[in-house]
């Protein structure tokens, strides 16, 4: 997962992940390791800076250094190209189902995305943690198995630590 929103849905901001197709259904109620990648999102796509269209709807969260609002907790660096947090996966819907539900304006709040780039299906993120520290990782986009053994175990333990 790209900055900022790697460290935006870590520190809770973003409740709502958004993707073109619906394949995080599968995993809810499930834990999910979140790999923070090598890149930013794009800055034609907005940058680092991007989410804060959206976020107008909370002064607190707008007003925020950029940093402090996608930045791990004190005392831990952000390490790029590792597994460094856990999120349990909630329901998936279409984002006009949520927006039915909530309205257009709380579907960008809590994803994080304006309307016009917002993608087709929304899941809901029901709880957050950072790990003590980074596991590292070769990522790959969408969701992927880790095949390192020795990386696997490891993340298995810290997931298990931060969530006991």
């Amino acid at each position: 997962m790209m900055q900022p929103y790697c460290g935006l849905l870590l520190n809770g901001h973003k409740t709502l992940e958004t993707r073109h197709t619906p394949f995080l259904r599968i995993l809810r109620g499930r834990l999910l390791a979140i790999h923070c990648g090598q890149k930013d999102w794009p800055a034609g796509k907005g940058g680092l800076d991007g989410w804060r269209v959206a976020a107008v709807s909370d002064p607190s969260l707008a007003s925020s250094p950029a940093d402090a609002a996608f930045s791990p907790p004190a005392g831990r660096g952000l390490e790029r190209g590792t597994v460094c947090g856990v999120v349990q996966v909630g329901e998936t819907r279409a984002c006009s189902d949520w927006a039915a539900t909530e309205g257009w304006d709380s579907v960008e709040r809590r994803a994080l995305v304006p309307r016009a780039s917002l993608a087709a299906f929304a899941t809901e993120i029901l709880g957050t943690r950072w790990l003590p520290s980074g596991v590292a990782v070769r990522g790959l986009p969408g969701v992927f198995r880790v095949d390192n053994l020795h990386a696997a175990c490891h993340i298995r333990r810290l997931i298990e630590g931060a969530v006991s």
